[in-house]
């Protein structure tokens, strides 16, 4: 069967190097979607195999394009891509490395039904052993998360978006390698868009399971942080800036002596990275 000229949504998958974990999202995406909805693979300069399970499975499914992002490197302009492609004018982005629940695509499409802008939860236990599953906490994952000035934001392997809207505050910036979604969700917020929550629409949730992956992560995110919280509206003077640092380090030192244990050992050392981060980066 052809995929239908205006599909009821289009689901986009950014990829870059996932020959790994590619497939078990597809075949997770192709099981919870209908023939109503097409699914973009957008292959950002792989270099190992992604770009050959992708064809794998769009050979026996043809409602699943592989498009190619070759311009340039970076998640926003992948995703950029996916929007300008997509047929839909509803439009919901996984990752390439989670798998999402059976009731993931209904949930965002239902969703999109009322709202402009969806997200919903990330499940940690199924993909991610029991020492790494809480290293960046619970609550973050679990309810619509907030940046430090109040502002909501979704997660980008969880987001579900009119592609109008997407197009109306300017898509995704591509000069922001680094929490472009949540960029995209403060330019949303002053647009006056609101995010709504989809209990149902249930993202499992890899963390990165190397050490050095994780450290360089959380050592990104840190950087990135002055800059996230005052774009939010909040006042992340020098004087609050060393009261979190301080915080953080006097849980370093407390936690040091319970490094025996992986999981503290692994909370210890995202907890670290943050402060390195931050450090480096502060203000501009």
């Amino acid at each position: 069967m052809s995929a239908p000229e205006t599909p009821g949504m289009s689901v986009v998958i950014p990829v870059f190097n996932a020959e790994h974990t590619l497939a078990e999202q597809l075949r997770a995406v192709i099981a919870c979607t209908d023939g109503e909805t097409e699914i973009l693979v957008v292959d950002n300069r792989s270099t190992d195999g992604s770009a050959s399970v992708a064809a794998s499975f769009a050979a026996d499914h043809p409602r699943l394009r592989v498009v190619r992002a070759d311009d340039r490197a970076g998640e926003p302009y992948a995703r950029n891509v996916g929007i300008a492609n997509a047929r839909s004018g509803l439009v919901a982005f996984c990752d390439s490395d989670d798998v999402v629940a059976a009731t993931w695509a209904n949930a965002i499409r239902d969703g999109l039904q009322h709202a402009e802008y969806v997200t919903g939860p990330c499940e940690l236990d199924r993909l991610n052993p029991q020492w790494l599953a809480g290293v960046r906490g619970r609550r973050i994952f679990s309810e619509i998360p907030r940046t430090a000035g109040g502002v909501a934001f979704a997660h980008g392997c969880n987001i579900g978006i009119r592609k109008a809207t997407a197009e109306s505050i300017g898509g995704f910036d591509e000069n922001v390698l680094i929490g472009c979604d949540i960029d995209f969700a403060l330019r949303a917020d002053r647009a006056g868009v609101q995010l709504q929550f989809c209990p149902e629409a249930v993202i499992h949730y890899r963390h990165r399971s190397g050490t050095r992956d994780r450290w360089h992560q959380a050592v990104a995110y840190g950087r990135a942080m002055h800059h996230v919280n005052t774009a939010s509206g909040y006042d992340d003077s020098f004087r609050r800036r060393c009261i979190r640092q301080a915080r953080r380090i006097g849980w370093l030192v407390k936690a040091s002596f319970r490094l025996a244990n992986r999981e503290v050992r692994t909370r210890w050392m995202w907890t670290l990275a943050l402060v390195v981060g931050e450090i480096r980066g502060g203000p501009n």
